[in-house]
């Protein structure tokens, strides 16, 4: 890449930056500096939906999807399972637990084996990067490929129309999966984060038996 090239994608970013709301804004500057952004979604996720899988009986094997900054310390809160992470970006594997591996969602189950995992937790990775609908079947597939029967699939996703490019209820492999109401949302399956820009909605899946 050039100087000419650099130039341009410096200012490609520039601008989304400045189209940023104030709030947003606060975000990302906070996440350039290294400081950990404790947002309302990952509040939940980390407080009462990581409770919820621990109290769930036979959650030996976690697999998580996507890692970064924020995710880092996310094993500490499963101390009696194993906890993968995976993420294709070298650069974040800092971030992935002691059992991570450098791979795409697409290639999961070359890593494991099928029906091996308890849980699947995919948040903030359809819509961030899974945005092509064969990738995002595909994608969706392979998690149904690891999980074992009566298996969870937490999904975390942004409900604005960038953010959910390929209408996430159309999804054919999604489908394959039964709506799991949660205790948590009075038995709801499906839940938007309130006080989230982006709408943050977690989905509940199992895979039937």
């Amino acid at each position: 890449m050039d100087l000419r090239e650099r130039r341009e994608k410096w200012r490609d970013k520039w601008k989304r930056f400045q189209s940023l709301p104030v709030s947003k804004k606060i975000v990302v500057l906070k996440q350039r500096a290294g400081i950990l952004v404790r947002t309302p979604d990952r509040m939940l996720l980390e407080g009462e939906i990581f409770r919820w899988i621990r109290s769930r009986e036979g959650m030996r094997n976690i697999l998580f999807i996507g890692v970064d900054q924020y995710t880092k310390h996310y094993a500490s809160f499963f101390p009696d399972a194993t906890f993968h992470t995976i993420d294709n970006d070298p650069s974040r594997a800092r971030f992935g637990s002691d059992h991570h591996l450098i791979a795409s969602i697409a290639d999961v189950t070359k890593q494991f084996p099928p029906r091996c995992m308890d849980v699947v937790i995919m948040n903030g990775v359809y819509g961030w990067g899974l945005d092509e609908q064969d990738e995002a079947e595909e994608g969706f597939q392979r998690c149904y490929d690891v999980l074992r029967p009566g298996g969870l699939l937490v999904l975390g996703w942004n409900n604005i129309p960038e953010r959910n490019p390929l209408d996430i209820d159309t999804i054919s492999s999604l489908r394959r999966f039964t709506e799991l109401g949660c205790p948590l949302f009075k038995g709801n399956w499906r839940y938007e984060v309130p006080e989230t820009e982006n709408r943050h909605t977690y989905d509940f899946y199992t895979k039937p038996s």
